[in-house]
């Protein structure tokens, strides 16, 4: 299963290459796979501020978590890389991402073993305290 897809705007900075994302990223994944965890689908958008601009992101390094309404595929998350970010950018928002996946099975395994069903979390909300 391809995990990871990314976008780039045709007027964004060549500062950071696809490629550098795509092997960034499928090491990632791999790690990690060896340690018994899975990473959600993720789409990686690298685009100039003109095209963030029309969908209302104004920074780069944003993490949003997208519900998709299907059993198969419930969310999925976005990281926006805008105009000239940098390398070190997407790392951080990666590892961000990773720890929001984390927060987020950890608060399920907690409400499954408690007996209680989990709480719902909308994407760009935090986790409230049961």
């Amino acid at each position: 299963m391809n995990h990871f897809a990314i976008f780039r705007s045709a007027d964004v900075p060549p500062n950071i290459s696809s490629d550098e994302l795509a092997a960034y990223t499928q090491r990632t994944i791999l790690r990690m796979q060896q340690s018994g965890k899975s990473m959600p689908p993720l789409l990686i958008m690298h685009v100039s501020e003109s095209v963030a601009a029309l969908v209302g992101v104004s920074k780069t390094g944003l993490i949003r978590r997208n519900l998709s309404g299907t059993r198969e595929l419930p969310f999925y998350y976005e990281i926006w890389l805008v105009g000239n970010a940098a390398f070190t950018d997407y790392v951080l928002a990666l590892q961000g991402m990773i720890r929001d996946v984390e927060t987020i099975r950890g608060l399920s395994q907690s409400a499954i073993t408690s007996g209680s069903s989990p709480q719902p979390i909308l994407p760009d909300s935090k986790p409230t305290a049961a």
